[in-house]
This record gives structure tokens, sequence and C-alpha cells, in this order.
């Protein structure tokens, strides 16, 4: 393989592959953390979900909601990319993969299976819910894992619920706040570590590094996508202040309560 079959950019310490992450990963190694929102299955909704009496019609989906089949792009198996992600880590790694509660057994496996051991279901509470007739879905999880030697996180009082808005600006259909990145960038690395998102989308996790000061490599195999990360990534580059404050640890204050001293 060499270097010429994929499209590179160097931003910062950024570098930026597009190309399909399951031949660009054959070159990279000595990742320090994996944080990505790789493609799922969703659940379907139905439009009826959202007209039926009661249905929220308000927040970042306005007046309307747009139904779909469960598909909003190609999804690969799990199980064709998580073990050459594996591959690409250090021996001490950790990992995120985002995901919905449809495929989170089915992606738990599949991680497993690729020698990533389980630490954590952490979740991103949304502030609206998506309309459903059984629970409104507010939630989305990350599958929190790591292989060789458990690391301690940087702020170990950290709940596994984070709170974070919508992205009101979206541009990706499955766009993360930079917000909910940043946390378990910044919980799981240090300054100068390298981060690894291989389905980088729109460059979300790539603009949390830029913040943070860590290294970034990012594959995105769609031209569309690919073009808007870079310029995202350039901009948060261009802000200047790249060493933004730690994201907040929501239950801190509360650890001790009640307990005897």
């Amino acid at each position: 393989m060499t270097a010429s079959r994929f499209e590179l950019v160097q931003i910062g310490d950024a570098t930026l592959y597009r190309g399909d992450c399951r031949e660009v990963l054959a070159a990279i190694r000595s990742v320090d953390v994996v944080v990505t929102d790789p493609p799922y299955d969703v659940t379907p909704t139905s439009i009826t979900h959202y007209s039926n009496p009661g249905m929220i019609k308000a927040g970042w989906m306005g007046t309307s909601y747009p139904a779909n089949h469960g598909k909003m792009f190609q999804v690969p198996e799990f199980g064709d990319w998580m073990g050459v992600v594996f591959e690409s880590c250090a021996a001490d790694a950790d990992a995120y993969f985002m995901s919905n509660d449809k495929v989170l057994m089915d992606m738990r496996s599949a991680a497993a299976s690729a020698g990533w051991k389980f630490h954590n279901l952490l979740v991103w509470q949304k502030p609206v819910g998506i309309p459903n007739r059984w629970y409104f879905k507010d939630c989305e999880f990350a599958l929190y894992m790591w292989r060789g030697k458990a690391k301690t996180i940087r702020q170990p009082s950290s709940c596994q619920t984070f709170r974070a808005g919508h992205v009101r600006d979206r541009r990706h259909v499955s766009q993360k706040p930079v917000e909910l990145i940043a946390h378990y960038v910044a919980n799981s690395s240090d300054l100068g570590d390298l981060v690894l998102d291989p389905f980088m989308g729109v460059g979300t996790t790539g603009v949390a590094c830029a913040r943070l000061g860590r290294r970034f490599v990012g594959i995105e195999i769609d031209a569309d996508y690919f073009r808007i990360a870079c310029e995202r990534i350039e901009a948060a580059y261009d802000q200047g202040d790249l060493f933004a404050a730690e994201p907040r640890t929501e239950c801190q204050a509360e650890l001790f309560e009640g307990v005897d001293q």
C-alpha cells in the first residue's frame, strides 16, 4: 500500500485521509485512544410517530421530522473494521464507540471478538427526545473499551451520563456535539497523545483534538464530508486558543454528598 492511494491532508497536528479505513489503517499504529461514531442502523421513524397528539414539535427538530427506514448511509459490518482498528492501537489504548440501543449488543460482541475489553456503558442524554410511541428516544450510548492494561481516566469523578444539546448547525445527519466528544478525548488522553477517528464524518473528533492539544488521525470515505471536516478542523486551529478548558464533570460536586467523613 502506498500513500498515493488516498487523499491526504495535513492541518496542524491533524492527519486526514479520504479513503476506506479498512485500507488506511494498515499503515497506522500506536494510537492512544479511539473516539468514533461509526455508521450503524437506526430505529426506523414513521411520520405518524411525529404527527400523533402529544408529540412534541419543537426544538432542534422544528415542526417536522424526516421519516427513514433505518438506513441513513452505507453500514459495513462491525466485524469488518473492528479488528483493524484494534490492531492500529497502542498496547494500552482506550476506545469509545458511539452506538444506539438497536445495535449496542452487536457492536459490543464485535468489539470483544476483536480483542477489546469492556469498561463501561456511557450515555449521551439529549435535551429533546426523538418522537416514538414506545418512549421518546433521548439517549445515545458509547461503549467505553480498553486493551492491555486498564488506565484510570483523567477525571475519575465523571459520571456515565453526559448531558449535551443537539448540534443546531449540523453538517452531517448524525453529527455529535464537540462538547461530548471532547469529554471522552480529554478523559482518556494527555497533551500530544494520538487520537483516531476511523469514521471521521465532518471532523468533530478532530475539532476536539485541535482545541485540546491532541494529535489526530481522521479517516472519511465520503468526499463531501471529508471536505467539510478539513474546513472545520482548519477553523479550529485558526481560533488560536487551542487548549480550551477541560470539559465539565457533571456530578463531581455531588460525589461525596451524604458520605461520613
